[in-house]
């Protein structure tokens, strides 16, 4: 007897934590940030910060500090500050490159430019002030006015609401987005990740040789990324963050980097770790380009790995991924990235029962809202996002309707790696609150293009 594997609607969740208390117990040196909706950029300031939008971000702990000298010496084995021999002091002429390598050593991930304007905005109790922990710059920060031409130790000004400290002046904070100064007019409203493929990658709070007007909250500043130690180049340091899992635990939530280059939110839930954004890769793991362009008629022929972009339309792959047929999936190349792999249909029953069985799972794991669920039907009705899986209605393409666009904004697709007999593939899809599981004849269906989510080895 066949069983189904196909699961209707689409979800999506942001990965977070959604109780609405503070843990017991915080990272040692972090603080804990409760997700919340803020108003984002200025409208009185530099045309980059504009339009102010609406942005919600998921919860997160953030380092109370900037890195310092000495906890970077400690990890990397170097020092390459230009104010080198203070140990309590920021390390600075740091490329993003060297950020994101301290970063997997411990654990951690930069803050993406939304989640760093929330915290130093002081989160869900800012008090809106123009600097991060007040209006008069010279109590909160370290600036061209009153730095004598250098850095100085962490935490010796006064912090912001959250307790996060330097966030306005002594050294700039990479962030994991790439720079558009036009950004702000088509950010999505949840946990926005930054646009692609441009050249400049986002630094923010200014530093000790910044004006006043550059270590304002809403300041937006950029640079190249192997940038590090090229003249004025002695004030790019960070500080990282964590993701919150659903259990309310932090958990190592680094960013995951495909081999496009391509970054991807993840999020554990119970004891899996899964991608929380549908894949869009265009290579398999050893290089090789997974074909696509292809007509609706090529489409249907294919017996080899390829994958399409809904309506042939680019932008649709931002949100939604790209959807690949069966044969990538099954490729010896691997389409995952490296230390992941696409799920069995095991691991999708485990997701599924963690979460309450397929009766309820289904809620639990889309995103909640209309902004990318169609509003003019049920099929995201009671959706939490409470396990911050991010499930998004990606949509098909069809085999057998001459290889048409089928279902964005209503239902979600994805594959296991499960090969149901010889004639048959596992996929997983959601409906409304419920998960349905179905098995798809594969002469019919392994052409069709799904969407995939990888789960961490």
């Amino acid at each position: 007897m066949k069983q189904t594997l196909l699961i209707f609607t689409a979800l999506m969740l942001v990965v977070g934590w959604s109780s609405g208390q503070e843990p017991e117990k915080e990272p040692i040196g972090m603080v804990f940030v409760e997700g919340g909706t803020f108003q984002m950029g200025s409208n009185s300031g530099d045309s980059d910060e504009k339009p102010v939008h609406t942005v919600t971000v998921s919860s997160f702990y953030m380092d109370k500090t900037e890195v310092t000298q000495a906890e970077y010496r400690k990890v990397m084995g170097k020092n390459p500050s230009k104010f080198s021999g203070c140990d309590d002091c920021p390390v600075e002429q740091v490329s993003l490159y060297d950020a994101n390598e301290y970063a997997k050593k411990v654990g951690k991930r930069l803050p993406t430019e939304a989640e760093w304007e929330y915290a130093a905005r002081g989160g869900n109790k800012s008090k809106g002030y123009r600097y991060s922990g007040g209006n008069n710059l010279d109590a909160v920060g370290w600036y061209d006015n009153n730095s004598d031409d250098k850095t100085h130790p962490v935490a010796q000004k006064q912090p912001n609401e959250l307790g996060l400290y330097d966030m306005s002046g002594n050294v700039g904070e990479w962030c994991s987005d790439w720079y558009s100064d036009s950004y702000y007019s088509y950010s999505p409203k949840n946990d926005p990740q930054g646009p692609k493929g441009y050249r400049s990658r986002v630094l923010r709070g200014g530093g000790w040789s910044s004006s006043d007007v550059s270590c304002r909250v809403a300041n937006r500043g950029r640079n190249f990324p192997e940038s590090s130690n090229y003249r004025y180049h002695y004030d790019r340091g960070f500080r990282l963050v964590l993701f919150v899992g659903f259990s309310g635990e932090p958990f190592d939530g680094s960013t995951l980097i495909d081999i496009d280059g391509n970054s991807y939110n993840t999020v554990k839930i119970g004891d899996q770790v899964w991608m929380a954004e549908n894949l869009k890769v265009t290579h398999f793991r050893n290089s090789d380009p997974i074909p696509t362009g292809h007509t609706y008629l090529e489409w249907n022929s294919l017996s080899t790995g390829a994958y399409a972009v809904y309506d042939n339309n680019e932008a649709n792959a931002d949100t939604y991924g790209y959807l690949y047929n069966w044969y990538a999936v099954n490729d010896s190349r691997n389409i995952a990235p490296e230390g992941w792999h696409v799920p069995t249909d095991e691991e999708w029953q485990t997701l599924v029962d963690y979460l309450g069985g397929e009766d309820v799972a289904g809620r639990k794991l889309k995103e909640a809202g209309t902004e990318h669920w169609n509003s003019k039907n049920r099929s995201n009705k009671g959706a939490t996002n409470e396990s911050g899986f991010t499930a998004l209605p990606g949509g098909s393409r069809q085999f057998g309707y001459s290889g048409i666009y089928y279902n964005m904004y209503d239902f979600g697709y994805f594959w296991s790696s499960t090969e149901y007999g010889s004639d048959y593939a596992w996929l997983l899809g959601y409906d409304r609150s419920s998960v349905i599981r179905k098995d798809y004849d594969c002469a019919d269906y392994w052409p069709c293009g799904f969407s995939i989510r990888c789960i961490r080895d």
